[in-house]
């Protein structure tokens, strides 16, 4: 049975990898959308409720609804974040090669850095049903192995494309 120190370790936790990821976005030169922001507040309002219903009884419906309501907007602003940050980067690979006049071998390369980008975010929505802010931890190493890959081809190649502030 969760309490209420548990649910907040997992609020606190949420904060922790919005904010490592708020950072990673900035890295990329990146606006963040606000769904983090907005699940974070819907979730300490569902927090209040639940404190309140634990007042009365922690065996009530009305507070296991809350801990799941939270465990939903956690679990939505992460995964939220996770693929605004994969198709950000997906459709500056689609603006450059679109108006690339690069080699076929240089296009081929750019389309299969592309797919790997739809599979993972196809592995996302397919694989993280369960409201579970943890089981997204693979999905953000996933993503940070798939930035990194695609950061070393553009620049690799001298391609400046993806217009970060980031340094190799």
């Amino acid at each position: 049975m969760k309490t209420l120190d548990d649910v907040a370790s997992q609020i606190n936790e949420y904060v922790g990898l919005t904010s490592a990821l708020a950072e990673y976005t900035a890295e990329m030169n990146l606006q963040l959308n606000a769904s983090p922001f907005y699940n974070f507040r819907d979730a300490l309002n569902h927090y209040v409720k639940l404190y309140e219903a634990s007042k009365i009884s922690e065996d009530s419906p009305d507070f296991y609804s809350q801990i799941s309501s939270i465990e939903e907007h956690l679990f939505r602003g992460l995964k939220d974040m996770i693929l605004y940050i994969s198709n950000e980067l997906k459709y500056r690979i689609i603006g450059y090669k679109n108006t690339s006049f690069s080699s076929l071998d240089k296009q081929n390369e750019i389309r299969i850095i592309l797919h790997k980008h739809k599979n993972f975010e196809l592995n996302l929505r397919k694989n993280s049903e369960a409201y579970i802010t943890r089981e997204l931890l693979s999905h953000i190493d996933s993503l940070r192995q798939l930035v990194d890959e695609t950061f070393t081809f553009f620049d690799k190649n001298g391609i400046n494309y993806l217009k970060t502030k980031r340094n190799f």
